[in-house]
């Protein structure tokens, strides 16, 4: 706001530069814009002061890596489940997250593999390979898998072989992977709430399949998938292990659940971070459904899944 006598003589370029340093010493994102005072008429005077009323055009804007703060959705376990995977990518949408990554097991259990594994495509910036979406694409002697191996086209199966073991990246300071099960492979498993110290700081080294993108440090935080139970966990000596959580097949609260990384990408600069547990209701009723009109074997295995949160190998008291 400027006075009525500050009027007289005043460019849009000045007005332009003043406006970009008020922005540039708040925030480091440099942006350009282009404007335009609207003609006096149409200002507004509130107790002798001015109020400019200007029309702006963004021309460009740029930031480095170091200030690219930054949402990221960790999702994992869809499972063919596309009713919750659709659940799951609205609220993301909602909530205008940034980045959509997937720690693997597109298919298997539920009857929309192939639905699940384009919709993935689509949506997400990055994708690992988890042990579901490795057998799927071997011969195996068994009807339900059969089954869903029928349901993926050729070049779907050629997408999940291809998918990558893990991922390495920094996030306000912190050196982050991901990946699906563990550091020795998709198929070996750790359960945190019952493995020991020795077995969880593992999960932290580096195996035949990792590329570390530092030899001599190990990484801040793991995130991994597999399990289907949410958890974040510190790990000593300040490291955090966490699992997002299954969206298409919780075993621990039988709604679709990921988790959100919040922080500047990309950064190895010390900045503010964050990881949160997301839980979201879902029509599980519809998505047995659909599984019964398709005549995917073993729907009741699948149904005691989806509303129990209870797995079908665990024994029965």
């Amino acid at each position: 706001m400027k006075g009525r006598g500050a009027l007289k003589g005043i460019s849009s370029e000045i007005v332009a530069k003043e406006v970009i340093t008020d922005f540039r010493e708040r925030s480091t994102i440099e942006i350009v814009t282009e404007r335009r005072i609207a003609p006096l008429e149409q200002n507004r005077v509130i107790n002798s002061t001015i109020i400019l009323l200007f029309y702006d055009k963004i021309l460009y804007s740029t930031r480095t890596k170091e200030e690219m703060t930054m949402a990221i959705a960790i999702i994992s376990d869809i499972h063919g489940n596309l009713t919750a995977l659709e659940a799951v990518l609205h609220h993301i949408k909602e909530r205008k997250i940034d980045k959509i990554f997937c720690l693997g097991d597109l298919i298997g259990k539920g009857p929309s593999g192939l639905e699940v594994v384009h919709k993935i495509r689509e949506t997400c910036d990055m994708v690992l390979q988890g042990n579901w979406d490795d057998f799927i694409t071997k011969p195996i002697d068994s009807e339900e898998i059969e089954w869903h191996q029928k349901q993926l086209e050729g070049e779907a199966m050629d997408y999940l072989q291809s998918l990558p073991f893990h991922y390495d990246f920094y996030m306000s300071g912190k050196y982050i992977r991901l990946y699906h099960a563990s550091a020795k492979s998709v198929y070996h498993r750790i359960i945190p709430m019952k493995a020991t110290t020795k077995e969880k700081n593992e999960m932290f080294e580096i195996s035949e399949w990792i590329k570390p993108l530092e030899q001599e440090r190990k990484p801040d935080v793991i995130g991994f998938g597999d399990i289907h139970a949410a958890l974040i966990e510190p790990i000593q000596p300040q490291r955090t292990l966490f699992n997002c959580g299954s969206v298409g097949n919780s075993l621990d609260i039988p709604q679709a659940t990921f988790a959100i990384m919040h922080g500047n990408y990309q950064s190895k600069q010390e900045g503010p971070f964050s990881i949160e547990i997301v839980r979201i209701p879902y029509d599980i009723e519809r998505e047995i459904h659909q599984a019964e009109i398709m005549g995917m074997p073993n729907v009741a295995a699948y149904a005691l899944e989806l509303r129990e949160g209870r797995y079908r190998g665990a024994p029965t008291k």
